[in-house]
C-alpha cells in the first residue's frame, strides 16, 4: 500500500479536497507544512499542493497543481465517473465551477479596501 505526504500551507484552502479524499481512502499521509517561501524553489513548479506518493517498493512519485492531485486520488479510489465522455465533462465542468467560486473568494478575501 503507498504512503502519501502532501504538502501545503496550514490553512485551508486548495488543499483541502485532497486531504478529504485521503481521508475517506484510508490511505495514510501526512501533512507537511514547507518553510515558505525559503522552500518554494524546491517545489515542483515553484507552488503548493504537492502531493508525494511512496510506493511499497519505496518508487516516489511526486505531483503538483491541487485539480491534478484531485483527479489522481479520486481516480485511484474509484470515484470517477467511468459511464462516458459527457459525464467526464460534466465532472470537469463541475470542478472548474468549484475553482471559480474558491478564486472569488480569494480576490473579495485579499481585495484592497
Amino acid at each position: 500500500m503507498s504512503t502519501y505526504v502532501l504538502r501545503y500551507f496550514p490553512i485551508k484552502a486548495r488543499a483541502e479536497v485532497a486531504r478529504l479524499l485521503l481521508l475517506a481512502s484510508g490511505d495514510k499521509f501526512a501533512d507537511v507544512m514547507p518553510d515558505w517561501p525559503a522552500e518554494k524553489e524546491n517545489q515542483p513548479l515553484g507552488q503548493l499542493p504537492v502531493l508525494i506518493e511512496t510506493l511499497e517498493d519505496g518508487t516516489e512519485f511526486e505531483l503538483s497543481d491541487s485539480v491534478a492531485i484531485e483527479k489522481y486520488l479520486a481516480r485511484k479510489s474509484g470515484l470517477l465517473v467511468k459511464t462516458g465522455s459527457m459525464d467526464t465533462a460534466r465532472e470537469d465542468q463541475l470542478r472548474s465551477q468549484i475553482n471559480d467560486v474558491i478564486d472569488m473568494h480569494y480576490a473579495y478575501m485579499f481585495a484592497p479596501e
